[in-house]
C-alpha cells in the first residue's frame, strides 16, 4: 500500500489520474455505490482536470439515453428550453441540475473548446419514468420542417404515458416509426439516423425490463443491454473525436471493468478496433457508504479497503495504483480488485 498509493496534496490535486489517462482514447471512471453526491462532485472535478490538462473533450455519463440533448445543452450553459413538438404543459423540467460545475466552467472564456456532457445506456425511462421519454420523442419530432407532421406527432407521442404492457409499447413504437416516415424527407440525414437509432434503442429498453432487470451475465438480456450500452459509447466517442479530444465514460463499477468479458470497458480495450489497447479505467469508491450495513448488508471490506482507510488518516481520499509493480510481491491480493486475469482497474480512488 505504501509503495502503490498516493494521498493527493490538496482538494485540487488530481494529478494521480494523469498516468492512467495520458495517451488514451477513452478513460472509464466507475463508481461504487451508485447515486452518491460526493462521488458525482469528485467525478466532475476529475473530468474538468482531464479537460484542462489532457484535452479530454466529452464526459459521457451512465444516464437515461433520452437525457442526452438536455445534458448537452445544460453542460454548454444553454438555459433556454430546447425545441419540442409537444405543448409546454406536456413537458417536464430539466432533470440534470447536478452538471452545474461543468456549465460554470464552460461559460468561462478559458473553456475553448468546452467539456460536453452527454448520456450513455438504454432509455430505462420508457419503463419506469415515461415523461422523460415523451419529452425526448417530442424533441426529435421538433426537428421536422413540416408543421403538419410535427402537429400529428405531438398528438401521438403522449399516448405512451398511459401504456404499461410490453407488447402495447412495442406496437406504439412501431406506429410512431411509421408516422415519422410519412414525412421522412422533412428531417435531415443526421436526424433520420438519430430517430432510427433511438427507436431501436427504445425497443431494446423495453425488452431489457421484461423480467424486472434480472438479466445475468451471459444472458440474452444482459447481452442486449451491453450491445446498446456500447453503441451509445460509440456515439459519445464520435462526438469526442469531432471535438478533438478523448472521451470520459462515467459509469457504474462493473461497466468500467477492463478484464471481464462482456462488459463495456473490456470491449473497448480488447475488441473495438479504434480504441484497442488505448483505454484506461479507475474506480471511485466511497468507503463510508460502502461500509454502511444499512446500504449494503453483504459488504465486507477487503484488506485493501481497510489499509486505504487507515493510510488516509485525516485526509479525505487516497489513490491506489493497481498497476504498480510492487503488487507482484503480494501473495494474497484481494480478488475483488485483482481477479485471476489481472486488475479490473488501473487504480482506485477511495474517498471517505
Amino acid at each position: 500500500m505504501a509503495a502503490a498509493s498516493c494521498v493527493p496534496s490538496g482538494p485540487d490535486d488530481f494529478s494521480f489520474i494523469d498516468p492512467v489517462a495520458r495517451g488514451k482514447k477513452i478513460v472509464f471512471i466507475g463508481e461504487i455505490p451508485h447515486g452518491v453526491p460526493e462521488i458525482h462532485a469528485m467525478v466532475l472535478d476529475l473530468s474538468l482536470h482531464l479537460r484542462k490538462e489532457l484535452g479530454y473533450s466529452v464526459l459521457a455519463c451512465e444516464r437515461l439515453y433520452s437525457c442526452w440533448p438536455y445534458m448537452e445543452a445544460q453542460s454548454l450553459g444553454h438555459d433556454a428550453p430546447l425545441p419540442n413538438a409537444l405543448p409546454q404543459s406536456e413537458r417536464i423540467g430539466d432533470p440534470n441540475q447536478w452538471l452545474g460545475p461543468v456549465a460554470a466552467y464552460n461559460r468561462g472564456a478559458h473553456a475553448d473548446p468546452p467539456l460536453l456532457c452527454t448520456a450513455l445506456d438504454l432509455d430505462h425511462a420508457i419503463s419506469h419514468t415515461k415523461p422523460q421519454t415523451v419529452l425526448y420523442l417530442g424533441y426529435v419530432a421538433s426537428k421536422s420542417t413540416s408543421g403538419k407532421l410535427r402537429a400529428e406527432l405531438a398528438k401521438r407521442i403522449p399516448a405512451l404515458l398511459n401504456l404499461k404492457g410490453r407488447k402495447e409499447i412495442h406496437a406504439y413504437l412501431d406506429d410512431l416509426e411509421r408516422q415519422f416516415h410519412t414525412g421522412w424527407d422533412s428531417f435531415s440525414a443526421v436526424d433520420q439516423e438519430e430517430i432510427t437509432f433511438s427507436l431501436a434503442l427504445e425497443h431494446a429498453s423495453i425488452e431489457f425490463h421484461r423480467f424486472g432487470l434480472k438479466g445475468t451475465p451471459g444472458s440474452r438480456l444482459f447481452k442486449l443491454r451491453a450491445e446498446y450500452f456500447c453503441r451509445t459509447i460509440e456515439r459519445a466517442l464520435a462526438k469526442a473525436e469531432s471535438s478533438g479530444g478523448p472521451l470520459i465514460c462515467y459509469v457504474g463499477s462493473g461497466h468500467a471493468w477492463l478484464n471481464q468479458h462482456g462488459w463495456e470497458a473490456a470491449y473497448f480495450d480488447k475488441t473495438y478496433p479504434a480504441t484497442r489497447g488505448q483505454v484506461g479505467s479507475i474506480l471511485v469508491e466511497k468507503l463510508s457508504r460502502c461500509m454502511s450495513f444499512d446500504l449494503q448488508k453483504d459488504f465486507r471490506p477487503s484488506a485493501l479497503e481497510k489499509a486505504a482507510l487507515a493510510r488516509m488518516g485525516d485526509r479525505d481520499r487516497i489513490f491506489v495504483n493497481l498497476r504498480d509493480e510492487s503488487w507482484a510481491s503480494v501473495k494474497h491480493r484481494p480478488r475483488k480488485f485483482f481477479p485471476r486475469n489481472g486488475p479490473d482497474y488501473d487504480g482506485v480512488l477511495f474517498i471517505k
